[in-house]
């Protein structure tokens, strides 16, 4: 081929290598790579490969695999059948020998941005194959960021593996004359590591963007952390493992084989048995303490697994780790079938010389792979029934719900969340401020719910559902199938009663026929309650409620917040702040804010001329956007607002209907900013007007108020103080606590 083909395809391959870098692992990403070959001149007369990347991109559609049917996969065992399609690995391999022999008579270099101080050694053990090492290099030198150090055992290569690194620049390069085999080679390689950590990865293997730099956080993160291991997908984008699974026979099963590696069960952190040596990042200490791989499973298999049990046996967890991912041939070295009889010889071996651990692990079954695929026993299963993940930014009872899921996950419960209503987040949105320990249940929402719930049956402990609709949705299912639930505890987290919120609602035109259809639905709302063996409310004028319709275990679980006042005194301040989200014009919130601009702001302004209001949260309301000037500030949503809480000298809240307590006064109020609000909130909070907050109940009220807390610095002074007391007795992060444990029980 001439020169100027060579350099063209090889710029396409590195093209299309650096598609990769998008978010975690998508399938996309692989759709990207076949397209790009596909273009290549040298590629396209492979026409194996055009049927598999149409497969991929109907995969990556979400047809045939994707979340509209992906709840009879989430609770199947996964197919423990082979990845990776024969036909596809062969195209593969034959056209990385195309661009292996172009980059070889291209003259170029390939260079791996080492360092003389790694935090990583990578050690990369080949024997023959060169045609995957290159792409194994490739994805190396342009996707690793963490300091790292290249270590190469050649164990007797006979093919263009030694031209190949002739030709690359920062790796250490060591050649054993003869095959003496993984084990033995990794020893090599770790004995001459520089790094605090020693990554094992396979030279059939491509790394997906951040998988290095994910892997050292992980296993930084906490001390008691031995090794980290990462996703492994096949190269026609199936699943082959996340994370595996030891059986009290000795033998092992890579969690998730042949499925979506996008399915929520698959990305999720969790500890595990042991994770496959085609990427494994260990502590060089413990690897040197431990003596390394045991060279009697030579020449490979179960050497990683034994491995990974001396780590637990030592005291140290293993960690599946779902944001690290390879793209990853299998058996590049050997033939299926005599990795099989190795793994076969080496089974009883691991047995044997690990057999009080491997007593304590699960027998072999379809029925135990979604308990045996997290290692060791969680202190109880919750399931948590919501309608979206519950980022704090959300307000609406979300903040109350986040502390509550992240609380359940430092006390060593495990957790999934599953998402009613709102399904279809970006997987790094959800986890943005979502311990990644849990198991969210994206994609499948309302119309799954039944699916999951047979899948899982009696597999929770508890389950915290949250808001009457999730409730009647589950009370259903308890009343037909009471069997799904014979071993688990319902926990009815009513937060509010919502319905009330109506009933006022509709109170203030007078609408007396909705007030009493609203009233009906109070009751019923109630009555919800009983399906469960324990009710949580927001107050303690709700759980009463709750309590004189005969419910028995009713506990009060309010906000927890830490008193943080900013500094900034009564004349460094200028300006009203709200904050809430507004969905709708009708919502609370809403309402509260085009009464605010449209009456309550003019009358503030008769006086305070100059004076100005900044709105700040979601606002989907297109009158409230068109209210928007120079007097009347919109921001919409922040995640940060300790700067607004500093600089504004008042926070007004006009909310005429609403059910709960509100959280934006404690919040306020915890930042030092006196508030200004209706009887309702007041009443909800049971807080006293001219103590803690000052009250008005009609526009004219509100704005009299305001002004008058806005112009005068003691009473400004002295609501503040007083309001600090009340938010630190009323919202106790440790009173929290302890009443979350009493709901949860079990040892919590």
């Amino acid at each position: 081929m001439s020169s100027k083909h060579s350099s063209t395809d090889q710029d396409r391959v590195r093209t299309l290598e650096q598609q990769l870098a998008r978010k975690d692992l998508r399938i996309a990403e692989q759709e990207g790579v076949l397209d790009g070959i596909l273009r290549s001149r040298s590629w396209r007369w492979t026409q194996s490969l055009r049927s598999i990347a149409s497969r991929i991109r109907h995969l990556a559609r979400g047809e045939g695999g994707g979340p509209p049917n992906r709840i009879s996969k989430i609770n199947a065992p996964a197919s423990k059948s082979a990845g990776g399609g024969v036909d596809f690995k062969k195209g593969f391999a034959q056209s990385s020998n195309i661009v292996l022999e172009e980059f070889l008579a291209s003259g170029s270099r390939l260079v791996i941005p080492t360092t003389e101080e790694p935090r990583v050694s990578v050690i990369l053990v080949v024997c023959n194959r060169a045609e995957l090492t290159l792409p194994c290099l490739r994805s190396l030198a342009e996707r690793a960021q963490i300091g790292f150090e290249l270590i190469v055992i050649d164990n007797g290569s006979t093919d263009r593996t030694t031209a190949l690194f002739d030709r690359v620049d920062g790796a250490r390069f060591y050649r054993n004359d003869e095959n003496l085999y993984f084990i033995h080679a990794v020893n090599q390689g770790a004995a001459r590591a520089r790094g605090s950590h020693l990554l094992l990865l396979n030279n059939d293997a491509i790394l997906l963007p951040g998988a290095i730099d994910t892997l050292a956080a992980t296993i930084e993160s906490s001390p008691d952390i031995g090794a980290v291991g990462g996703k492994i997908v096949f190269l026609d984008g199936k699943l082959q493992e996340a994370g595996s699974i030891i059986w009290n026979n000795g033998a092992c099963f890579g969690y998730g084989r042949g499925d979506d590696p996008l399915a929520p069960p698959y990305m999720f952190r969790r500890d595990v048995d042991y994770c496959s040596g085609a990427l494994l990042l260990m502590r060089k200490d413990l690897f040197d303490k431990l003596e390394g791989f045991d060279d009697v499973f030579s020449p490979a298999y179960y050497e990683e697994t034994d491995y990974c049990v001396r780590l637990w046996d030592a005291g140290y967890r293993v960690v599946f780790e779902p944001g690290a991912s390879i793209l990853h041939y299998e058996f590049a070295s050997r033939s299926p079938d005599e990795a099989s009889q190795l793994q076969t010889q080496h089974r009883q071996l691991f047995v044997e010389r690990n057999q009080a651990r491997v007593d304590t692990f699960r027998s072999e079954s379809d029925a135990n792979v979604l308990y045996a695929r997290t290692a060791g026993k969680p202190k109880q299963r919750i399931l948590v029934i919501d309608d979206r993940v519950p980022h704090p930014y959300l307000g609406s009872g979300f903040p109350r719900a986040h502390r509550m899921l992240t609380r359940l996950v430092e006390w060593s419960h495990f957790v999934t969340m599953y998402p009613t209503a709102v399904i279809d987040e970006d997987w790094d949105q959800a986890y943005r401020d979502v311990p990644r320990e849990v198991e969210i249940m994206l994609h499948s929402g309302e119309g799954g719910l039944q699916g999951f719930l047979e899948g899982r049956r009696n597999f929770y402990d508890v389950i915290l559902v949250s808001r009457p609709h999730n409730m009647e949705k589950l009370a259903l299912h308890l009343e037909q199938h009471p069997e799904w639930f014979s071993k688990t505890r319902l926990v009815y987290d009513a937060e509010a009663i919502f319905a009330a919120r109506e009933v006022r609602k509709h109170e203030i035109p007078g609408n007396s026929e909705e007030v009493r259809k609203h009233q009906e639905l109070v009751v019923k709302e109630i009555k919800l309650a009983q399906s469960a063996q324990t009710v949580v409310s927001v107050s303690e004028a709700e759980a009463r409620a709750f309590r004189g319709d005969g419910v028995r275990h009713v506990h009060v679980l309010g906000h927890a917040l830490d008193v943080d006042p900013t500094p900034e005194r009564f004349s460094e301040r200028s300006g009203i702040l709200f904050v809430g989200a507004v969905h709708t014009d009708a919502s609370p919130n809403g309402d509260a804010v085009i009464w605010l601009g449209e009456e309550i702001l003019p009358k503030i302004r008769l006086v305070l001329e100059d004076v100005s209001l900044t709105v700040v949260g979601i606002n989907e309301s297109d009158r409230i956007w068109s209210m928007a000037s120079d007097a009347f500030q919109i921001m919409g949503p922040r995640k940060e607002l300790r700067s607004l809480y500093a600089d504004k000298r008042i926070f007004i809240a006009p909310t005429r209907f609403s059910a709960g307590v509100p959280h934006k006064i404690h919040e306020a109020a915890a930042h030092g900013i006196p508030v200004v609000a209706t009887p309702l909130l007041a009443q909800q909070l049971g807080w006293t007007d001219g103590e803690e907050l000052l009250v008005g109940d009609t526009a004219e009220h509100l704005a009299e108020r305001s002004i008058e807390l806005y112009t005068n610095p003691a009473l400004w002074e002295k609501i503040r103080g007083q309001a600090l007391e009340r938010v630190v007795r009323d919202c106790s992060p440790d009173q929290f606590d302890r009443t979350l444990r009493e709901v949860i029980g079990g040892g919590s």
